[in-house]
């Protein structure tokens, strides 16, 4: 049986290839997840599997 609580976050930052124009390009990450409560996961507090996602390797580069 999953978890009771279905979270869905959607994450930006700079682009990952440092050969992308900063300006121009930024990455992006949507990851979904569950949990037993519906407090939101913060810092240290945060499950050690979502705290471990690999952003290099999962997000994606994208053009402005």
């Amino acid at each position: 049986m999953l978890p009771a609580v279905l979270c869905i976050g959607v994450f930006r930052s700079t682009a990952v290839d440092g050969g992308l124009d900063p300006v121009m390009h930024r990455s992006a990450l949507v990851v979904a997840w569950f949990q037993d409560t519906a407090a939101v996961p913060s810092g240290e507090d945060a499950d050690p599997a979502l705290r471990g996602v690999d952003w290099d390797a999962l997000a994606l580069d994208r053009e402005l």
